[in-house]
């Protein structure tokens, strides 16, 4: 389960650096953080395609 935290939570990060967005280490790793990641990609109309990704990846991280 540890692995496929990791894999997830890498690939959030990965994603969002495609983007240009960088995010910190362990920065995903609390629900207020992941949260404001979301929050802060909703502020901007342009990363449509990102925070569905990004979205879904999170709440992958939050059910396991």
């Amino acid at each position: 389960m540890v692995k496929a935290l990791v894999s997830l939570k890498n690939q959030a990060h990965g994603l969002l650096l495609g983007y240009g967005i960088e995010s910190r280490r362990g920065q995903l790793q609390s629900k207020k953080e992941r949260q404001r990641i979301l929050d802060g990609l909703a502020d901007h109309g342009s990363y449509g395609n990102a925070t569905r990704a990004v979205k879904s990846l999170l709440g992958t991280i939050d059910q396991i």
